[in-house]
Order: structure tokens, then C-alpha cells, then sequence
């Protein structure tokens, strides 16, 4: 029987599926099948050799994850499909061996195991619970609501005299605030709000990112990837792109649609303009 990704990719999704380029950029277009070609991909590199442990998945939403493992899931065949052999797995995550392919009756791989796949947040929150105290927290974080992040800003500022707006305020306190001499009222307000995280044990949405850009930086980040795909590069926002790029991951596959931007109001930014265009140079 023919292979099923010659049966079903496009030559141009074909190229990108087994792209050899330790950095490949794919521009996708509405209705394109960029979720074909990232699964396929993932199942390429397995049948390459590649651990699935060592390949991390990357999605700007839950859902987006979740449809990719429910693809995974479906596993491939070892004999018509050559996709590489991986464990099955019951629920309980104990190895039972393999299903028969319900097309020729050969090996089937049941469930393909990532390293990591979901959003950016869940991966450094992740990070930061297996080795908080790289960067100050005594035990592991939990995650405040929008609400109760912003009552939280509210008090810091009361506390630190702060009277202009709190979206200043968040702005100032979602980056690194290197100490110095002399701090103005806000970073003064900002760093006030971000101890106060610190000696409650909690993070908020900005700080995830925060931390877990200096845990990469600490090189305390617990996760070691040989590749890393990523998914809606276009609504990455830069501290998304400066994250990606600390971590090292020596391959990686970013696919995005510079005209689907819709995470602008998050800080989206033009990093994945950039590496198209640096890309075709």
C-alpha cells in the first residue's frame, strides 16, 4: 500500500514535512493543512531516530495542543507507513506493546509520547514547579486569576504610593527589573508588586514568562529538547521569540500566517515577519 503521506501532502507540505534545515520556517495560509504538515513532521523526525521525549510541540492554545495529540494518537504503521515504532501505552501509562495497523494488519503505533506539547505558559509553568527555587520561590507557584492578580496590583500600589495606572504598572512589572541605584516610582511599585508574588507563592499570567525566561537564562531550565516545533508563530509575542531563542533547541520548525494575527491586544509582534523574510534571503 502507498504511503499515506504521499497519498495525502501537498508537494509544498511534503518539502516542509522533511525539511533536512536545522531551522525551517513554514508561511501558512488559511486552510492550508499546517496542522497535517506539524503532525506529520512529528512523525517523520520519529521514524529519523529522533526521541519523541526530545521533541517539544509548542501551540498558542490548549485546544491547539489537544487536537495535535488527538493526531498523534492515531499513531502510524510500521509496515505500510514506516513512521517509526514507539510503545503503547494503556491508561495508566504502562507499556503493553503495539496494535495491529487496521489497514494492514502490521505494527501500529497507538500513542506517540512528546517531550512537551502545549502552550509556552504551560511549559515554563511547568519548569518553574520542578525547580522554583532557581528563581526564588521556596515551594511551587500557584497561578492567580486576572481578578485576583489585579487586586493583588491594587494593593501593591496603594502600599508603594503609586497613583498612576495599574496597565503601567503591569507593563513595568511583567519585565526584569535590574536592581541599580535609583529606581523610579514605578519600577519601585513594580518590584514591590513582584516580591509580594514571591512571598505568597503565586504567578501571575506575565510572570510566567518573566521567570521563565530567567530560568532559561539561570540554566536551571529542567528541559533539554533536540527540536522544537512551534505553532501561530505570528502571535508570538517578543519575549515568546527571546525565550525560544535562550532555550538553544539546536532544530526548530516554526509554522505561522503573518495574516492571522489576532493575539495583538497580548503584544504580538513582527518576530515571525522577520524570520520569513530572513528566510527567503
Amino acid at each position: 500500500m502507498e504511503r499515506a503521506t504521499a497519498m495525502t501532502l501537498s508537494p509544498e507540505q511534503y518539502a516542509a514535512v522533511h525539511a533536512t534545515e536545522k531551522h525551517v520556517v513554514v508561511a501558512s495560509v488559511a486552510g492550508s493543512g499546517k496542522s497535517r504538515v506539524i503532525v506529520e513532521r512529528i512523525k517523520w523526525l520519529i521514524s529519523q531516530g529522533v526521541d519523541p521525549q526530545r521533541i517539544a510541540m509548542v501551540t498558542f492554545t490548549v485546544a491547539g495542543a489537544t487536537e495535535i495529540l488527538k493526531r498523534l494518537q492515531e499513531g502510524a504503521c510500521g509496515r505500510c507507513d514506516n513512521y517509526g515504532r514507539v510503545p503503547y501505552y494503556d491508561g495508566d501509562g504502562n507499556e503493553i506493546g503495539e496494535e495491529p495497523c487496521s489497514y494492514c494488519g502490521g505494527s501500529r503505533v497507538s500513542s506517540i509520547r512528546l517531550g512537551y506539547c502545549g502552550t509556552l505558559h504551560g511549559m515554563l509553568l511547568k519548569a518553574l514547579r520542578l525547580v522554583p527555587h532557581h528563581v526564588g520561590y521556596s515551594a511551587q507557584p500557584s497561578v492567580l486569576s486576572e481578578e485576583a492578580a489585579e487586586k493583588l496590583m491594587e494593593e501593591a500600589a496603594k502600599e508603594s504610593r503609586w497613583t498612576g495606572s495599574l496597565e503601567e504598572l503591569r507593563k513595568c512589572a511583567s519585565r526584569t527589573i535590574r536592581k541599580k541605584s535609583a529606581l523610579s516610582k514605578l519600577e519601585v511599585a513594580a518590584v514591590h508588586y513582584q516580591q509580594k508574588l514571591v512571598d505568597e507563592n503565586l504567578v501571575d499570567f506575565d510572570s510566567v514568562l518573566r521567570l521563565g525566561l530567567e530560568l532559561v537564562y539561570s540554566e536551571g531550565f529542567p528541559f533539554r529538547f533536540e527540536h522544537l516545533l512551534c505553532d501561530e508563530m505570528q502571535d508570538s509575542a517578543a519575549i515568546d521569540f527571546e525565550i525560544y531563542d535562550a532555550m538553544g533547541v539546536e532544530n526548530t520548525f516554526s509554522v505561522g500566517d503573518p495574516n492571522q494575527r489576532i493575539f495583538g491586544f497580548r503584544g504580538a509582534s513582527d518576530g515571525f515577519e522577520k524570520m520569513c523574510s530572513e528566510a527567503t534571503r
